[in-house]
């Protein structure tokens, strides 16, 4: 998964898959000025265990908020939502609750998160101090920075009760009427202050002002994208029950279409970035492709009468016993990929394309037996033999910054595919190819990379091992996707009211998700 999440993390920094609320950008830099300003002690453990303190009552606002309105998304994605339950059943209950019973350090049913600095150290400052919004570490202080953090908590502080809110974080009682007296501060919230969400537009959008970097540039153009498919999708009645989702989205920058017959024409500059996520998501089949091949070689491993003394000697084995129909015999390589099937690149949701072959790969199930191993298996030999097929850029890492040592460090990638294709495998027979894949991109490279977290991490990620009777498989781990941080993104293009949701639970564009574009790309 390593060369997909490289690519990923390019196209859309400052948001991660930890980072799931716009409103967390400037609550975080808000809390840490009104301590300052509001006179409580500013030591570092004093700061952490307001930090604390705030992020459970943060949480229990949103709860309660939610529970309100009977819409449990408005506390989803603050940190402590599921250990915080046992503390709104009681407060919903008419008790006072103490937030210290939940934010304290010591281990325990109650504590809400392990990580001293909470949420906030774990998951948003690293971002924080990327988008140059926060800094310090909790150990020597937390600090806000004086133009940007400043900006965004005066934005928030004009909405909420400062006073009430540190109140309760000080005196370490909540009630039901807390909650309800504070429910400006709720992540949804966000959408009514205008202030603030101008600015965090200015932010996410990287728009000219006091956020503006050069460095994000790829961020608005991903949000654009996202923005752009969604008006998209809703302008063709035969397709719009799809909404935005992360799996409609991989397809269709995957293939630049919407669906047969529909390309897909983004505005001019976010063209270039629907090319860029294109090229994630051919790594990305190709990651989830060669993941399918190592689950069946393990499984299949687990099964057999005998250890293997090799990586080799199994793979040999493992394509043997396949027994796969279309993928085996004599025919080579070359002309097996010559008589692939292919359905037109824009017709996705064919039994026959790779997106649609990968979607039964990711949802490969572990009690399944022999049968379902063969499916997965000359799945995903279909999925590499169509990477291979379709025509692509010669260089597929152009637009990206790749470490001259990438493929060295990682030799499952879209140039060695190309590479291997036109060359090492022509003449290979079917089930050679197969046990090729299975030894040199499964068992292999896989003892390789354990090794290295071994000695460089001492971590045991090891799945096969070399033991005394030969190679002892651990757990086979069912192939998967990379999380490539969108629904994060979409989620914050909801609260920035870019996006809206219907009834179905489809997200659809919003007015001011129209409005942005055309101010951004006319």
């Amino acid at each position: 998964m390593a060369p997909a999440t490289a690519l990923y993390s390019q196209l859309l920094p400052g948001i991660t898959n930890v980072t799931q609320r716009a409103r967390a950008y400037s609550f975080y830099p808000w809390l840490l000025w009104a301590i300052e300003t509001g006179g409580l002690p500013r030591d570092p453990a004093s700061v952490l265990k307001w930090v604390r303190r705030a992020e459970c009552l943060w949480c229990l606002i949103g709860m309660h908020h939610g529970a309100e309105l009977e819409e449990p998304e408005h506390g989803s994605g603050i940190t402590g939502r599921d250990r915080l339950g046992g503390a709104w059943t009681r407060i919903s209950e008419g008790e006072r609750v103490r937030l210290s019973t939940y934010a304290g350090l010591e281990p325990g049913e109650h504590r809400y998160f392990k990580s001293p600095a909470g949420g906030f150290g774990q998951y948003y400052l690293p971002t924080l101090r990327e988008l140059r919004i926060a800094s310090g570490d909790p150990v020597e202080g937390l600090v806000f920075d004086e133009t940007r953090g400043t900006a965004l908590a005066k934005a928030l502080d004009g909405a909420v009760d400062r006073k009430l809110f540190l109140k309760a974080v000080q005196e370490d009682v909540v009630s039901r009427r807390t909650l309800e007296a504070l429910k400006p501060c709720c992540p949804c919230a966000l959408a009514r202050n205008r202030p603030e969400r101008d600015l965090l537009l200015d932010l996410f959008f990287n728009r000219p002002g006091s956020f503006f970097s050069e460095f994000d540039s790829p961020r608005p153009l991903t949000l654009g994208l996202m923005l752009d498919l969604a008006g998209q999708l809703e302008g063709h009645p035969k397709i719009a029950e799809l909404g935005l989702d992360s799996w409609t989205f991989r397809a269709c920058v995957y293939t630049g279409a919407l669906g047969p017959g529909r390309a897909w024409q983004p505005r001019a500059p976010l063209e270039a970035q629907r090319r860029l996520w294109g090229v994630f998501q051919r790594a990305d089949l190709l990651s989830l492709a060669t993941q399918g091949i190592f689950w069946v070689t393990l499984r299949m491993m687990e099964r057999a009468p005998v250890r293997f003394p090799d990586a080799q000697t199994a793979a040999n084995w493992v394509a043997q016993e396949a027994k796969l129909k279309d993928l085996s015999g004599p025919r080579p390589f070359d002309a097996l990929l010559k008589q692939v099937r292919l359905p037109a690149l824009e017709d996705w949701s064919h039994e026959d394309h790779e997106m649609e072959l990968a979607a039964h790969v990711r949802e490969a199930k572990e009690g399944d037996g022999e049968e379902e191993d063969r499916q997965v298996l000359a799945r995903s030999l279909r999925i590499l033999l169509a990477l291979c097929r379709r025509r692509w850029d010669e260089n597929p890492y152009d637009g990206f910054a790749i470490d001259p040592e990438y493929a060295s460090r990682h030799p499952i990638n879209l140039r060695s595919l190309a590479d291997l294709s036109g060359g090492a495998w022509t003449d290979l027979s079917a089930r050679d190819w197969t046990a090729w894949l299975a030894a040199h991109w499964g068992v292999d490279t896989h003892l390789r990379v354990g090794l290295r977290k071994l000695r460089h991490e001492r971590r045991d990620t090891f799945r096969v091992k070399p033991g005394e009777r030969g190679l002892e498989v651990v757990e086979p781990v069912r192939p998967a996707f990379t999380n490539p941080r969108l629904s994060r993104a979409r989620r914050i293009l909801l609260d920035l009211s870019l996006l809206r949701r219907a009834k179905d639970g489809r997200c659809l564009l919003h007015a001011d998700g129209v409005r942005l574009l055309q101010d951004l790309w006319p």
